[in-house]
């Protein structure tokens, strides 16, 4: 009882999050976010923290066989069934992606007993390697779309799509729980999904403003001469300009 009490107060101190794409920063930031999330009861924070561990796509760099071997020892600790099937979701969707990207590279199914995935799909995957969708469309019905940008380069297009898929799963999923853990663990996924894009929409300004920057510079030319001073030109048309005003 205690325990519901406290995740109502949790859940409804939290803003409403709007639709995904509508959203040009997050609704609440991550500090405010954490001071929140103190109400968790402490297994349930340590649950929540590998929840998120194992949703963000971080670890890119890493080596795909360590990634797998952590998620799984994650994955097997959550207690909500609901919880553990979004989150094994979202691992055989990274290992089918996983799968087109070394298939596009040339390169040919993981060797018998490697580590790389979703233990669920590995092997499923490698007994189907030259199929083009290694009979999976009828689990995942977006994976023509998913191979069809992935083989044209539509990196953001697909970006896009793994998202909304996302989402509309677990808004889909928030719809049955109001004031539990689970209810919590949603809101924090669907927030990452949420900081992600936003950060996507920073990444994209600040790259448009370096463009415009270097496209600026190059009409003026160089600003110093081969001494390294002021060009006299830039100089006399700077004090021009001061005159005007005065």
């Amino acid at each position: 009882m205690a325990a519901s009490r406290a995740y109502y107060t949790l859940m409804t101190s939290l803003p409403y999050l709007p639709p995904l794409f509508r959203n040009t920063r997050v609704p609440i930031s991550r500090l405010r976010l954490d001071q929140r999330l103190r109400m968790l009861y402490p297994p349930d924070r340590e649950a929540l923290a590998d929840i998120e561990a194992i949703y963000s796509w971080h670890d890119r760099g890493k080596d795909e066989s360590e990634i797998a071997r952590v998620t799984e020892t994650m994955t097997a600790k959550l207690k909500s069934p609901m919880i553990r099937g979004l989150v094994e979701d979202r691992l055989a969707l990274r290992t089918v992606i996983n799968a087109l990207r070394r298939r596009k590279r040339g390169g040919g199914p993981p060797r018998p007993g490697q580590r790389w995935g979703f233990v669920g799909l590995t092997g499923h995957i490698v007994r189907n390697w030259g199929v083009s969708d290694f009979r999976l469309t009828g689990r995942m019905p977006e994976l023509p779309e998913i191979r069809r940008m992935l083989e044209t380069d539509q990196s953001l297009e697909l970006e896009k799509l793994l998202m909304a898929r996302q989402w509309n799963a677990l808004n889909r999923a928030a719809e049955r729980h109001l004031f539990n853990f689970e209810a919590v663990a949603l809101y924090v996924m669907r927030w990452l999904l949420i900081d992600r894009w936003t950060g996507y929409n920073r990444a994209r300004g600040l790259a448009r403003f370096d463009e415009l920057t270097a496209d600026a510079l190059a009409q003026m030319g160089p600003l110093f001469d081969e001494a390294g001073a002021p060009r006299a030109d830039l100089v006399h048309e700077r004090d021009l300009s001061k005159e005007r005003e005065t």
